[in-house]
Order: C-alpha cells, then sequence, then structure tokens
C-alpha cells in the first residue's frame, strides 16, 4: 500500500462511530484489519490494550493467548463489522463483544447468541 493508497483509504467522507471488542490474541486483529479493507470497510483502530492472564502459568499464557482489546472508528453500521467478523477464521469472541462503545465503557462479555 502506498501512501496516496493510505490517504485515500483513511480519508472518512461519513460520520464514524467508535467500536470496541475483545479478541483471543493480536493475530485475530490483524485479521479482522485485513478482512475489513478487502471488503471495503474502513476502520481505524486506535486503541490496544492487552489484559494479563490470572492464572498460574500467567506468563506462558500471557505469550501464547493474551486478549487484546480493541477500540476503533469506523463508519460501517454494526450489522456490517459482524459480517466482516464472520468472514474470519476464528474471529468468534470479536464478534460475540462487538459494541458500538467506548473500551471503557465495554464490558466485553460474549453475547452468546450471536454467530
Amino acid at each position: 500500500m502506498n501512501r496516496q493508497q493510505i490517504d485515500q483509504y483513511l480519508d472518512f467522507q461519513h460520520p464514524m462511530t467508535t467500536y470496541s471488542c475483545r479478541f483471543e490474541c493480536p493475530q485475530d486483529v490483524t485479521q479482522f484489519i485485513l478482512l475489513a479493507y478487502t471488503n471495503g470497510v474502513k476502520v481505524l483502530v486506535h486503541k490496544l490494550n492487552q489484559a494479563g492472564v490470572l492464572d498460574v502459568s500467567e506468563l506462558l499464557l500471557k505469550y501464547l493467548l493474551p486478549d487484546t482489546h480493541v477500540e476503533f472508528n469506523s463508519p460501517a453500521d454494526l450489522e456490517t463489522l459482524r459480517n466482516v467478523l464472520r468472514m474470519g477464521v476464528d474471529l468468534h469472541v470479536g464478534l460475540q463483544t462487538l459494541r458500538p462503545l467506548m473500551l471503557s465503557h465495554n464490558t466485553l462479555e460474549r453475547d452468546y447468541d450471536l454467530i
């Protein structure tokens, strides 16, 4: 992607909503961003926060499967973003925790009815 393509991609012409969700690992965030981009859905991630794991094997698990909390803006509606997540492999946690809320207001609890 060259600079002109990046500028064009980031040129949001519509009002944007702030969304947040939780992913199982940073690779899931990358997969979501790539799926959104390749499907013409604009997302601008501006906050990533890896939560620690409260377990005896905390250090090991932290590097293998750290929950990754994400806050981003997008002009897309909630259902469009959910459909992008449904296209991915193993992005169910992101799908089930995605809400049009700032990260600080999202409980990040999973809605198991969403598949």
